[in-house]
């Protein structure tokens, strides 16, 4: 059994109505109960379906770095970009107040291209216990990251704590 933090929903909750708000979405339903491929289905105003997956990165406040999760360590499953359903990733950085918002499987590509070949990027696979402490990804700067012209950003400012 495992207990979900209440602020995390409260902060997913606030960042679903953002994501509703923007895609201009007739109304939303959460990834039903043991489905981890994504968090949220939105239905669009034309009948599309789009869905995503929402982080909110707090540690990035500290670090200076936003964190990908690609694998999960305790269970030795793909995870996070690698095993999302989601077409859209919403990665919220509180300190910032920015919600990123960028196609999950074009940003693992993209980090993967660029940690072999831009070292000046900075970008590194963390170690095996990371995240929640069962988790390996990608760490990036935070001022690479932002720089980047393909992700999308929303200015906002959703209470975390």
């Amino acid at each position: 059994m495992f207990a979900i933090d209440k602020r995390d929903l409260r902060a997913e909750e606030a960042i679903v109505f953002v994501l509703q708000t923007h895609f201009q979405a007739q109304r939303h339903q959460a990834s039903p109960v043991g489905d981890k491929t994504y968090d949220v289905k939105l239905w669009l105003p034309h009948g599309g379906e789009l869905y995503c997956e929402i982080k909110v990165d707090r540690a990035s406040a500290h670090t200076g770095n936003a964190f990908f999760e690609i694998r999960n360590t305790a269970l030795d499953t793909s995870s996070g970009l690698v095993a999302t359903r989601a077409s859209v990733w919403a990665h919220y950085l509180p300190k910032q107040g920015l919600l990123l918002l960028v196609d999950p499987k074009a940003l693992l590509w993209w980090l993967a291209t660029h940690m072999r070949t831009t070292p000046r990027f900075d970008i590194r696979l963390s170690g095996t216990q990371c995240g929640d402490e069962n988790a390996q990804g990608y760490i990036v700067p935070l001022s690479v990251l932002l720089a980047r012209q393909w992700i999308g950003q929303i200015p906002c400012a959703i209470p975390i704590d």
